[in-house]
Parts: structure tokens; sequence; C-alpha cells
């Protein structure tokens, strides 16, 4: 009986450990991602389209993000915005072609700032308040 324990034991764990590895560039093309939304620069060079010059690209001020999920084509993550606390959760999709990584963005929308009208872009395609 416990020689049929351990091989189940071990073949759970390399179950597992199949189910957990990630693509090790993944994870640095999603760090440097999370890099620079720190930094508040914007994520257009990581867009998988080309947009024109007047497309603005939307973006959230972040200080830190935790629990980042890849499931799919989608990324998830959760923001602090400064107040130490991760109440906006936000999803990417993004695709891998001829080997590089790229994030899809939804279509530009318009939007109104003052009384000037223009065109932006969200780099995400969900985001969700979770907290006050």
């Amino acid at each position: 009986m416990q020689p049929m324990k351990s091989f189940i034991t071990i073949l759970l764990i390399i179950t597992s450990s199949f189910q957990i590895k990630q693509d090790p560039n993944l994870d640095t093309w999603i760090q440097s991602i999370v890099d620079d939304m720190i930094a508040f620069n914007d994520l257009d060079k990581y867009s998988l389209k080309n947009f024109p010059s007047d497309v603005k690209t939307n973006a959230f001020l972040v200080e830190s993000v935790k629990d980042i999920a890849v499931k799919d084509d989608v990324i998830s993550m959760l923001l602090n915005h400064g107040k130490g606390t991760y109440c906006t959760q936000i999803k990417f999709r993004y695709i891998k072609k001829q080997g590089s990584f790229y994030l899809v963005f939804p279509e530009p929308k318009k939007a109104k700032m003052n009384t000037k009208e223009y065109l932006i872009v969200d780099p995400w395609i969900e985001h969700t308040k979770i907290c006050d």
C-alpha cells in the first residue's frame, strides 16, 4: 500500500508542476508592462496594432501590482493606486505572434475633455473596482 501512495504523490507533484509552469519570456514581458505602468509610461509599444498619433493611450496611476495571473490569452492583476489597497482589477488580452508577445487593444473610443473631443484607446479589455 505504501508504494502506491508514494507513486500517486509523485504523480500529483509532477502533474501540478506542469500546470504551474509558464513561459519565462511571458513572465519577463508581463514584468516590463508592470514596470512601465508604475513609471506611468504609455503601453502602446506593447500593442499588436499601431494607432495613429492622434489616438491617446489610456492609463492608470499605479504604485504597485499584485496577484498577476495568466489564463488562456488573458492577463489579470490587482492595482494599488497609491492608497495602500489593491482596489482595481484589470485584464489584458495578449497574443504570441512570430515568437513575440503583444497586447490586443480594443478599438479606440471618443472621449471629451472640456470642449475638446479626442480618441482614446484602453490597453486593457476590462477594469473592475473591487473595493471602495
